[in-house]
């Protein structure tokens, strides 16, 4: 799943990435199989908290967008057309992979639809959809409809952004931390969760606040990030912070499959974002987590995200004879291979466009 930005180097984070991603496709093929039957035990579910995985990304593009908005900081290009710059290398991260996903639900539609007027008229009013423009209020047919959240977040970041170039201090200090609170507690008393993509507030779909709640809190994330680098922490202090953080990641990744009640969805949140704060803070140098396949694993994460749609239809519309279980995984790994072949394809393209502009 994307963060929308260049690549960087968190071992840790690059594997949640990935975990993240993974949630939320096991939460939708949950969701398409079973129903609300989701329920393994009193403690255990098929990813029943998976869908709250978008929050880890809402709030790894808030820490980006405020250590992009940082280092600008004394600049001298103007904050209208920085901002301009910023969201379209966000696009530009993503595009490539959307529209390949684009394309494959096309060819989804045309095998699924009833006949030829629903499918062009469904091609129709997708063309929002292609444009990221489909949480804007404009009519359309999500042609990806887990394509939401990267809408929201672009939306979010525009709004975010400039605002941390011109107040940075204030920003980080004052409104991120503050404003934030205030918003996800409302959608948790008015919604009782975290809103889905459908709700429409007074003037937009709720989970454009949702994204601009928890993009917000991101950008607060690297405010106390930053803290704790600068802090002079004894060997037995960061054991603790460590032992914190890895307690933080136990109880969100526990969360995404718990029974747990949906009302809870603010200590997932809060809980990923001090996890993830003490993360970017620790420096990590073992092995593991600076191997090429840890990265790739969060290379990916964006592609297999994006075509999880498409492996949902094609598996759930095909399912006859299949268990509920085998479907689930079917799908699961049909989205991971279709994924990793389009970052294949995608990426031996861009080596060979280098190779002839030099």
């Amino acid at each position: 799943m994307a963060d929308l930005t260049k690549t960087y180097k968190n071992g840790k984070i690059e594997l949640l990435r990935f975990f993240f991603c993974l949630s939320v496709v096991v939460y939708h093929a949950g969701g398409d199989v079973l129903g609300d039957n989701n329920i393994l035990t009193p403690a255990f579910s098929v990813f029943a908290h998976g869908r709250s995985g978008v929050e880890f990304f809402f709030l790894l593009s808030g820490y980006l967008a405020a250590k992009t908005a940082k280092k600008m900081q004394g600049s001298s290009t103007a904050i209208g057309k920085d901002t301009y710059s910023f969201v379209l290398r966000k696009i530009k991260r993503v595009f490539p992979y959307h529209i390949i996903a684009c394309v494959l639900m096309v060819i989804s539609m045309i095998f699924l639809s009833e006949n030829a007027t629903v499918f062009w008229n469904d091609l129709g009013l997708s063309i929002p959809s292609w444009f990221f423009l489909q949480r804007t209020g404009i009519k359309s047919v999500d042609l990806i409809s887990i394509e939401w959240y990267i809408c929201s977040m672009l939306l979010a970041l525009a709004i975010i952004y400039p605002l941390l170039r011109k107040w940075y201090d204030m920003m980080v200090h004052v409104v991120a931390p503050v404003l934030s609170s205030m918003l996800i507690g409302y959608m948790l008393y008015t919604y009782g969760a975290m809103p889905g993509y459908r709700t429409w507030g007074s003037y937009t779909y709720i989970c454009n606040l949702r994204g601009f709640a928890v993009v917000l809190l991101g950008v607060f994330v690297f405010f106390v990030s930053e803290q704790i680098k600068k802090h002079g922490f004894s060997k037995k202090q960061w054991i603790w912070l460590a032992v914190l953080e890895d307690a933080s990641w136990a109880f969100v990744i526990y969360f995404t499959f718990s029974s747990m009640e949906f009302a809870l969805e603010g200590y997932f949140v809060y809980f990923t974002a001090l996890a993830m704060a003490i993360s970017f803070a620790r420096n990590y140098n073992s092995k593991f987590y600076q191997s090429r396949f840890v990265s790739y694993l969060g290379r990916i994460s964006l592609s297999v995200y994006l075509c999880q749609n498409f492996a949902r239809d094609i598996i759930g519309n095909n399912r006859t004879g299949i268990s509920d279980a085998v479907t689930i995984v079917l799908i699961l790994l049909m989205s991971i291979g279709i994924g990793m072949l389009i970052d294949l394809f995608y990426n031996l393209f861009r080596k060979r466009k280098r190779k002839n502009n030099s």
